[in-house]
């Protein structure tokens, strides 16, 4: 039985905790000169849309506990913009000025000179980074939320690989080499552990359902491989299940331009439609993109027609990236005159590249 006095204890880092997350991680290398660096910064400043400070002692302690960093290396990665720019001072002066980037890690001193130098932060602490920042810039509230979806999703599908995976197989498909042979070498493993063809095509479409990081690639290529009446038919006994229907569409739908084996006609006339809609109004994360994504990669008129539909989208990053596929790689003339209209209401990002697309395509077509 617990004691009162250790309830208690237990009760204080509940509360304290409550806000942002669990107790602290234990520190490594990059929490201890994170730390190191910053005892003592008496302002914090964050631009998310806009600047702001706060001077708040407690505040700026609790702000700095929410980060803890994985033990691997810093890294240079691409040029892309933080989505929130911050900086700690002490005394007036400068400390470290810091760049949050997609959710996922912190740029900038101390890791290197500029802002493409970053460290990964463990998936407890992003969470409670990114919740922090949502609350204090709402302007990055819907991107911040977007990176916490990615991470839960991501924890999510690794969850379910191990309890597809045992350990050893995990392991096995781990040692294969990523090179163009991946697919074919993991779907042998996969064969060797289960031999019965309909037993495996099913679990292949669980793997694919959780877009799982281990056998994924050996997955696709067993079902690619199937001949087509056979695939046919375990398709259409997959939708019994709510997890291998699902992994049946994002088979169907996995944007792959280099596929080993173009999907057969038969089988998109009679799935393509109803497994884009079905991704298409799912709330969960990627679900949505791999939908849009998987059409523009799909050579069959239900594609064209689906993402022409995607147009009327009350958000507006969907309608930005239904234009922009169906003018750079549809080329569907049909529908400039539809993307002309929208072009105000269009990502600034791509509005202008659209519309410069679409000019060249009409006159290279007038020539």
């Amino acid at each position: 039985m617990v004691s009162l006095p250790a309830r208690l204890g237990l009760t204080a880092v509940a509360v304290l905790l409550s806000a942002y997350g669990r107790a602290p991680e234990r520190p490594g290398a990059h929490d201890r000169e994170f730390r190191f660096r910053l005892a003592g910064a008496d302002e914090l400043t964050w631009c998310g849309g806009g600047a702001s400070t706060s001077r708040d002692a407690a505040e700026i302690a609790a702000f700095i506990d929410l980060f803890h960093f994985e033990d691997e290396p810093p890294t240079d990665r691409c040029p892309c913009s933080s989505e929130i720019d911050f900086s700690l001072s002490r005394g007036g002066r400068p400390v470290m000025g810091l760049g949050f980037f997609r959710g996922r890690s912190v740029r900038g001193v101390p890791w290197g000179s500029d802002m493409r130098t970053e460290a990964a932060l463990t998936d407890e602490s992003a969470l409670r980074v990114c919740r922090w920042f949502a609350d204090r810039a709402p302007e990055r509230a819907a991107i911040l939320q977007h990176y916490m979806d990615q991470i839960e999703f991501d924890r999510t599908r690794e969850r379910r690989t191990r309890e597809l995976l045992p350990h050893d197989a995990r392991s096995e498909l781990a040692a294969v080499p990523r090179d163009c042979n991946e697919g074919r070498n993991e779907a042998a493993i996969l064969r060797r552990r289960i031999p019965d063809d309909e037993a495996r095509a099913m679990f292949a479409l669980r793997l694919v359902a959780c877009l799982s990081t281990a056998g994924y690639c050996g997955a696709i290529e067993t079902l690619d491989q199937m001949p087509v009446q056979e695939l046919l038919d375990v398709l259409r006994r997959a939708q019994s299940d709510a997890e291998t229907a699902h992994g049946a569409d994002c088979w169907i739908l996995r944007h792959d331009r280099n596929r080993s084996r173009p999907i057969d006609p038969s089988i998109l006339d009679e799935f393509l439609r109803p497994a884009a809609e079905r991704l298409l109004a799912d709330s969960g994360y990627m679900a949505r993109d791999w939908a849009i994504y998987g059409l523009r990669d799909t050579d069959h008129p239900d594609a064209v027609a689906l993402l022409r539909g995607l147009l009327g989208s009350p958000d507006p990053r969907v309608r930005s990236q239904a234009a922009k596929i169906l003018v750079n790689d549809k080329e569907d003339q049909a529908s400039f005159e539809r993307i002309r209209e929208l072009a105000p209401q269009l990502d600034e990002q791509f509005r202008d590249l659209i519309v410069e697309r679409m000019e060249r395509i009409e006159g290279r077509n007038e020539k």
